[in-house]
């Protein structure tokens, strides 16, 4: 049976997910990588990080302040649209983790000695085939879908997504995969650029976790006003009651009573204010 290791070095995700940024550094593709965090999958779940090179790779982090209620179905998810599934634990959850995953997951175990970081792979895993043309489709925006129609000598109309999907039905799932990482490459190489530069020849903190946002580099995202709160950090507060269920089904209209409008919107204009205010 596992114990737990002391109060004092419990891990959290932060420390996790910068020990794992740290062991990627070492793989001899990563230089022709780019790297996500928080990635969207189906619109259901989120890849704590996803390693695109030649195929895509969705990293699952499990620390001690995590419990595995969801875990069954993220891999499931994950299995769907990524090529390799990696788990990364605590010795804690190490023995149910192995007990959950089907073989083909990896799983490694993350640990902490004072300040020395420590990675160990427990179980291998293996890289797999895609066979679901639905889940390549899915993670295409329709920008992305009209370049490999474009790029497939494909003719097509109009700007309807199902349309345009209809219209990827016969091109080859190789090419399809390769379309899909170009695109989930294209989306965040700016923001992987910038954060390897920030963190080149030293070790990963938790702070700069950040830089892996795909805000920090959006133009319209202010961040050196500390009164704004971006959609990310937003999405970050409901991620844990949208988990809930027995939350309120409306999560943003609870989440309401705690948010000060001007931190989400900016301040309110003295004009607008006065026609407000008027009865």
């Amino acid at each position: 049976m596992a114990i737990a290791p002391p109060l004092t070095v419990r891990s959290l995700e932060p420390q996790i997910k910068c020990a794992v940024i740290e062991k990627l550094r070492e793989r001899e593709d990563f230089c022709d990588a780019v790297l996500a965090s928080e990635f969207s999958v189906s619109g259901l779940r989120r890849a704590d990080l996803v390693f695109a090179n030649r195929h895509l790779e969705a990293f699952e982090i499990k620390s001690l302040a995590d419990n595995l209620d969801r875990l069954s179905g993220q891999i499931s998810t994950y299995m769907k649209y990524f090529n390799k599934v990696t788990v990364v634990t605590d010795i804690l959850h190490e023995e149910k983790i192995l007990r959950m995953t089907p073989n083909c997951v990896e799983v490694w175990r993350f640990s902490i000695n004072g300040t020395k970081k420590n990675i160990k792979i427990i179980r291998r895993g293996r890289t797999t085939k895609i066979n679901s043309r639905v889940a390549f489709q899915e993670m295409l925006r329709v920008h992305e879908i009209k370049s490999v129609l474009r790029e497939n000598a494909v003719t097509y109309e109009g700007e309807r997504r199902a349309e345009l999907i209809r219209k990827t039905d016969h091109i080859s799932l190789s090419k399809l995969q390769k379309a899909v990482v170009n695109a989930v490459k294209s989306r965040f190489v700016k923001t992987f650029s910038n954060f390897l530069i920030a963190t080149e020849g030293r070790e990963i903190l938790p702070d700069d976790l950040r830089l892996l946002s795909p805000h920090i580099n959006n133009n319209n995202f202010r961040s050196s006003n500390p009164q704004k709160i971006s959609l990310e950090e937003l999405l970050q507060q409901v991620k844990v009651p949208c988990a809930d269920t027995s939350a309120h089904e409306d999560v943003f209209i609870e989440m309401s009573k705690n948010i000060n409008c001007e931190n989400l919107f900016g301040p309110v204009p003295e004009d607008i204010r006065r026609l407000l205010s008027k009865e």
